[in-house]
């Protein structure tokens, strides 16, 4: 029940950017439309979308195939949603592409715009001939929507080609350019990446979840002492949000060091704000308070399995835990 009246392609040659955009006049119309859009996808390589792998993608599949138009969509695809979340989730109020384009892009808010929920109706005004000056907003929409992608591309390029010199000016920002690169495997350019989102950061959250990413980059490339150094300096306070690294500096002692007492003060210590913070958390009723609640109580079972075993090996009477991880 779903028909895809207007379908937007852009694409460049050499240093041009050319957007086509196929309006279905009516609904005996969508099978031209298809068939137009098809021709334009055969003569190209790759898709670019915005949310398009759960949305346009399989919306256009399914339409060329109730037209009976022999066109996959099965093409090396971007969907750039999925990159502007891992860089901008947490530096943006949301990740629509409305918002990108203004905080991002650098572009103006849009004058000529239509809302995407009344686009149905628009259309269906259009069809019986009704008010049908409204389609130029929506076309205008459309259009906009492809240039933006077309620059966000560029935009993204850039940013993974050159991550050290860019000008983020959000310590999330380039926490999450980091995440992506690393992804990429690149691990030694996000750790730089890190290392400038730690230079922008200012509250001790984002210090230290900027710096634990460090410390297991620094781990995963074998940089052992630099990746224990941060841990000591993050266990001179415990708190809900650090207690994982009083565990991975306890393993560091225990399977590592064998230093069994330190491994388990660090247990100890963790164990004992697990068991008492959430009598603290339960009194209130915010949701992420209650969250952090149920975080740490889950956490308590290994911890006391982790302490009895390091009881053992210290030549304690408790019995062997068959967790040795």
């Amino acid at each position: 029940g779903t028909y895809a009246f207007l379908v937007g392609v852009g694409w460049f040659e050499g240093h041009r950017f050319t957007v086509d955009q196929y309006l279905m006049e009516d609904f005996d119309g969508e099978g031209a439309v298809m068939w137009a859009v098809g021709e334009r996808v055969k003569r190209h390589q790759a898709l670019v979308t915005y949310n398009g792998k759960r949305f346009d993608t399989p919306l256009l599949q399914t339409r060329f195939h109730f037209n009976a138009i022999p066109v996959s969509l099965d093409l090396p695809a971007v969907d750039l949603l999925y990159p502007v979340r891992r860089i901008w989730r947490q530096a943006l109020p949301d990740c629509s592409l409305s918002t990108v384009e203004r905080r991002i892009l650098g572009m103006e808010e849009r004058k000529s715009d239509a809302h995407g929920s009344r686009i149905p109706q628009i259309f269906f005004d259009y069809a019986r001939g009704r008010r049908r000056k409204q389609m130029i907003p929506v076309l205008d929409h459309n259009a906009q929507d492809i240039v933006s992608l077309a620059s966000l591309l560029g935009l993204l390029g850039q940013m993974t080609r050159q991550p050290v010199d860019l000008d983020l000016d959000h310590p999330l920002a380039w926490l999450g350019l980091a995440r992506l690169i690393e992804w990429g495997g690149r691990a030694g350019e996000s750790v730089e990446c890190m290392e400038n989102a730690l230079l922008h950061a200012r509250d001790s959250q984002t210090i230290y979840t900027i710096s634990t990413r460090i410390a297991r980059l620094y781990k995963k490339e074998g940089r052992l002492d630099e990746a224990v150094a941060i841990w000591e300096s993050q266990t001179q306070n415990l708190l809900a949000y650090n207690i994982h690294t009083f565990i991975d500096l306890a393993k560091h002692h225990e399977h590592r060091k064998r230093n069994y007492s330190m491994a388990l003060d660090l247990t100890r210590r963790a164990l004992q704000f697990c068991e008492s913070q959430p009598m603290v958390l339960e009194r209130s009723r915010r949701g992420e308070r209650l969250k952090e609640r149920e975080r740490l109580l889950r956490l308590i079972p290994d911890l006391k399995k982790r302490e009895e075993r390091l009881i053992q090996k210290l030549g304690g009477t408790v019995p062997r835990s068959e967790d040795e991880s």
